[in-house]
């Protein structure tokens, strides 16, 4: 099937999530480039005809979004911060405030690549590949400038989705052990 609508982020550059909101799609991406943006912002109020309103690099290429209030927390595909968060009150001039590093096991561990995210109640739920280390954690966000992590666990395994009910976390996890 031919789509007769869309928005073009650049050759090289692949989509990897969205969230949409009120009219405006958040998109990230992850580049064959280090230096090409990889955080949209679209008004898409006219879905016939969306219009980039900004964008932004981050660094290595974004995994995946999750949109709470004006802010944009991200799951990076970086070894140096896991997390990233984008204050998006001005559509216009999103800018990061934040990262976060998850904790290392041992000073000689490879860090892992953060593959999903989820926001719920000042709490962020990231979700990495399979390494040494935690590849769930829980991130207070409830100062944005500066997360802290509250809890871990390993799962052995790489978290591809986090979904949470309440008190309850859904892990849509691989079965590469």
């Amino acid at each position: 099937k031919e789509y007769a609508f869309g928005f073009d982020i650049g050759g090289g550059n692949y989509s990897t999530d969205l969230e949409a909101r009120n009219g405006t799609v958040y998109i990230t991406a992850d580049s064959s480039s280090a230096t090409a943006h990889d955080f949209y912002v679209i008004d898409n109020t006219n879905p016939q005809s969306p219009i980039k309103v900004s964008s932004i690099n981050t660094g290595p290429g974004i995994e995946a979004i999750d949109v709470a209030g004006p802010y944009a927390f991200i799951a990076q595909r970086s070894t140096a911060n896991q997390l990233q968060i984008i204050d998006i009150h001005s559509r216009s001039e999103p800018r990061l405030v934040s990262q976060l590093k998850l904790n290392l096991p041992t000073p000689t561990t490879t860090p892992p690549f953060a593959t999903s995210i989820f926001y719920y109640q000042g709490h962020v739920y990231l979700g990495t590949t399979k390494w040494n280390g935690a590849e769930f954690s829980v991130i207070d966000v409830g100062d944005v400038k500066f997360p802290k992590i509250v809890g871990e666990f390993e799962t052995g395994t790489q978290i591809n989705d986090i979904y949470v009910d309440q008190e309850t976390v859904y892990l849509a996890t691989s079965n590469e052990m």
